[in-house]
């Protein structure tokens, strides 16, 4: 991930070095993306005024990953929820993330002409594998502070999920806010949703392997 230049906006701040810093709004960054000013705007997201970039396009796995996770955790919460792939995930101001994998309250037709609010979410999940530590990290503090209630990690490289779970301040954090409990499942284990405890998921089912003869 790497931090995008700004061009020119109105939200300027200066901090106690006397050096100003430029901050964005959700509002500037769309104006920018509207101004073409973005080579590739599918890869940015807005984390604390900060535009960000994955310097890498999403490969094959990755794409198979998200989409299997979509459909398995489509099943565990049922009819109740709604799962979204790669949809946006405006946190605040400025705060405006797409996650692979967001569940939130209700059904689509609650989202047809607004995004869900943070109070609308039950679970984020990410798929990584080049971007695993900006996804520990800085992406795990931003839904913390949002008050996710359970953040999920899927580790490609390691063939593991990484489960975080109640979001608190974290002052000695870099990033000041983190989770409580993180909890790291194998592939041959089995994990359950806090807000679905009557799907019991097989780690597998979201690691599939390739069938053989392929």
């Amino acid at each position: 991930m790497r931090t995008v230049a700004s061009p020119t906006i109105d939200n300027v701040g200066t901090d106690e070095s006397g050096v100003r810093v430029r901050h964005w709004t959700v509002e500037d960054f769309f104006r920018a993306v509207n101004m073409n000013f973005f080579e590739h705007p599918e890869r940015l997201e807005l984390i604390d005024g900060e535009v960000v970039e994955r310097m890498t396009a999403q490969n094959d796995p990755h794409f198979t990953h998200v989409h299997v996770a979509t459909i398995v955790l489509g099943k565990a919460f049922g009819p109740e929820c709604v799962v979204r792939q790669q949809g946006p995930f405006q946190i605040s101001d400025k705060d405006y993330v797409e996650p692979d994998v967001l569940v939130v309250k209700g059904t689509y037709l609650d989202y047809l002409d607004k995004g869900p609010d943070p109070s609308d979410v039950i679970l984020v999940m990410e798929v990584s594998d080049t971007t695993l530590a900006f996804d520990r990290n800085r992406k795990a503090a931003l839904y913390a502070e949002a008050g996710v209630p359970e953040y999920w990690l899927l580790n490609l490289n390691a063939r593991c999920l990484e489960v975080r779970r109640d979001p608190m301040p974290t002052p000695d954090n870099r990033y000041g806010f983190g989770y409580r409990q993180t909890i790291l499942y194998q592939e041959n284990e089995m994990v359950t949703p806090l807000a679905a405890p009557q799907a019991d998921i097989q780690l597998k089912e979201l690691l599939p392997k390739p069938q053989a003869g392929q």
